[in-house]
């Protein structure tokens, strides 16, 4: 196997892809010189299922206290926004409209309306950002 020769300079470039780059590489580097590490990955969809889960209790908890017109609305909403969560490509208006009625619903029962929008917003931040 023969080095392969990297020239036109110095090559300083923070992140490419999924690969930090740990030093400069010079001139005459060969790809045996130059030490690069993997970025972490996180586990994405394991947070997004914790969320998740917590939503569902929150939401379990906001609908024993709603009348059934409205349990179904709320419902509906999470269903929605769990759809828009495990998709690979969600579509953030649609998860923003299912938010949204999540959070008003919650502001009718005192205590609910923290552990829904901090799963709300916990979620749009793996999601979206």
């Amino acid at each position: 196997m023969s080095d392969i020769k990297i020239s036109g300079g110095t090559f300083n470039q923070p992140h490419i892809g999924d690969v930090n780059q740990t030093q400069n590489i010079g001139a005459g580097a060969t790809v045996g010189t130059v030490s690069q590490t993997s970025a972490p990955v996180t586990n994405v969809r394991a947070e997004v299922d914790k969320e998740l889960d917590a939503l569902r209790a929150a939401v379990e908890e906001l609908t024993a206290s709603l009348p059934p017109k409205e349990a179904q609305k709320v419902k509906d909403d999470l269903a929605e926004l769990e759809k828009q969560a495990k998709s690979d490509e969600p579509r953030r208006r649609w998860f923003d409209v299912s938010a949204e009625g999540l959070v008003d619903a919650a502001k009718a029962v005192a205590g609910l309306v923290d552990p829904i929008s901090t799963s709300v917003a916990a979620l749009a931040k793996l999601l979206f950002v």
